[in-house]
């Protein structure tokens, strides 16, 4: 199925330069992990709010769930030219999201939230950003426990984004887990 899905949209996937490491978010206590993949990290750094006058950009998270104990974000998909956007606030064009989420699942991935950004440096969602990805959850057809909500800010990746997991009732922060840096010693050894 990963091959098809690669061409599945008309478009080959770029998995990313070796250099490049997926962010993961361990998922509370259950043993799950979210990775966020180079793709997407990079949909989200080009439409970052880096200037003074930026306007907000969002789009929807499209994953897929090969090895049950990770949830794999394979895809942001950037804004539409019909979307609303002004400096603090994102109304997405709601008929181009459904097509969107039709195509991703005929090529197998599935709808798990929404990104959008923020002026700010570390970024925080705002009570409208909290209750509108509860109603999303509430409303939608789906056998998720949660839709992901992911926040982008200017800062440097993780510390510029807030990740997060809600429900019909809360959201649940995620916190980045550490990468880990290979150090190359002068006889070539390494150590992790």
């Amino acid at each position: 199925m990963a091959g098809d899905r690669r061409n599945c949209l008309g478009r080959t996937a770029t998995l990313g330069m070796a250099r490049e490491m997926p962010l993961t978010y361990p998922i509370g206590g259950s043993g799950q992990m979210l990775r966020l993949r180079p793709d997407v990290l990079r949909t989200f750094n080009r439409h970052r709010q880096g200037w003074l006058f930026g306007r907000e950009s969002g789009g929807q998270l499209f994953a897929g769930f090969e090895d049950p104990g990770t949830v794999d974000v394979q895809e942001a998909t950037p804004p539409r030219h019909a979307d609303v956007r002004t400096r603090h606030s994102f109304m997405p064009d709601r008929r181009a999201e459904t097509r969107e989420i039709q195509d991703r699942h005929r090529c197998g991935l599935h709808f798990v939230g929404d990104w959008h950004t923020h002026p700010e440096a570390r970024p925080s969602p705002s009570t409208t950003d909290i209750v509108s990805a509860q109603a999303a959850f509430l409303s939608s057809s789906h056998h998720l426990n949660a839709f992901l909500m992911v926040v982008v800010g200017r800062a440097p990746f993780p510390d510029g984004l807030f990740v997060a997991l809600c429900d019909g009732s809360s959201c649940h922060r995620l916190q980045a887990q550490p990468r880990r840096r290979r150090w190359m010693y002068i006889g070539g050894h390494s150590k992790g």
